[in-house]
């Protein structure tokens, strides 16, 4: 039997690595991650472990994808917008559910994209502008002035809808 390699030792949430799998507790939402896990492989997403089964101790089995994980992995990917604590929102209000999956809003989708000066993120700023409700147009406005000072979304933001 090979030996395990413990990734995370937290409270009731063991993860370990054995050989190329990752091997962790199975939680309420598992079913939920197993069905988006499959989705992203369906589509060819090369940057996401495939979910392997159940094993033997009712541990859920994942393919290794190498580099950091947890909160240690994602303070590399997940930019200082996050990390500010003058840009925050409750938290039932960060995602939308629609059709089953939860997807980030859409007024803090366009946070991340304000960063840029991409083409593609102006359209779909052009794009959801209209369907933003007052109270996510003004989060959004906050938002960037927190984050950029001047931003050319503002005038936009701050005109009737």
């Amino acid at each position: 039997m090979a030996v395990d390699d413990v990734l995370q030792d937290g409270a009731h949430r063991r993860v370990v690595r054995i050989g190329d799998t990752v091997r962790r507790p199975v939680q309420p939402w598992t079913p939920a991650v197993h069905a988006l896990l499959r989705h992203l492989q369906a589509v060819a997403f090369p940057y996401s472990p495939r979910v392997l089964g159940i094993d033997e101790e009712g541990r859920e089995v994942l393919t290794y994808l190498e580099g950091d994980s947890g909160p240690e992995g994602w303070g590399k990917v997940v930019d200082d917008t996050v990390r500010d604590p003058r840009i925050h929102r409750p938290l039932a209000e960060l995602t939308l559910e629609e059709d089953g999956f939860h997807r980030l809003a859409p007024e803090v989708q366009l946070l991340y994209k304000a960063k840029g000066s991409r083409p593609k993120d102006e359209t779909d700023f052009e794009a959801v502008l209209p369907l933003l409700s007052d109270g996510q147009r003004r989060w959004l406005d906050e938002a960037l002035e927190t984050e950029h000072g001047t931003h050319p979304w503002h005038e936009r933001l701050r005109r009737d809808p």
